[in-house]
């Protein structure tokens, strides 16, 4: 949730902030300022006091989203965690703040997406340096290229995820597990293996 704000004016703006990520959640692309107000209990003169324009509001909630994020990988205590417990908390932080933002997964610029790199990018990267160093993860393939597979699976698994239903917690494992084993099942590896023999 978008942090909650000492005076007037930043509650306001606050209110606009969530009232937003619940149009776009439900209309997407499609959601105006108007809609934004109506949500806010605000008139439509007052969102653009504080946001001149949709780009701005949407680039207003990416900071939020990227607020909390950063607030939740935090006190994931990434470095504390076993390599893929603390992969799967990466991913619930990203998927806990995204259910609400879902929105915004395809809407970001290329500056915003610097941003989330600036913001995410070092905590991830170090626990995928952490699992590459411990064999979880190959060693020949470069971790930068490692951290933008994983990346790529993260924001596409986890908004197709949630799209179809599936909760924080479900969502994030599947992803991991795509990430680290493949789409592969158990016993087609096994059936795989037995037929090479």
């Amino acid at each position: 949730m978008v942090r909650r704000a000492r005076s007037r004016k930043d509650r306001t703006a606050v209110a606009i902030l969530e009232a937003a990520a619940r149009v776009l959640a439900r209309q997407g692309r499609g959601a105006t300022i108007s809609q934004v107000a109506v949500e806010a209990g605000v008139g439509r003169a007052t969102v653009y006091r504080y946001f001149a324009t949709r780009e701005q509001l949407v680039s207003a909630l990416w900071d939020a989203a990227l607020s909390e994020v950063d607030e939740r990988l935090t006190a994931a205590r990434l470095e504390q965690a076993p390599f893929e417990q603390g992969l799967t908390r990466v991913v619930r932080a990203i998927a806990s703040v995204g259910e609400r933002y879902a929105v915004l997964l395809g809407e970001q610029s290329r500056e915003e997406l610097e941003r989330g790199r600036e913001v995410i990018g070092d905590r991830v990267f170090a626990t995928l340096a952490r699992g590459q160093r411990s064999g979880a993860l190959r060693g020949d393939v470069p971790l930068e290229l490692i951290a933008e597979m994983f990346g790529g699976i993260v924001l596409m698994g986890l908004r197709q995820a949630l799209e179809q239903g599936l909760g924080i917690e479900e969502a994030s494992s599947a992803v991991v597990s795509v990430f680290l084993r493949g789409a592969g099942s158990v016993e087609g590896a096994a059936r795989r293996s037995t037929a090479t023999r």
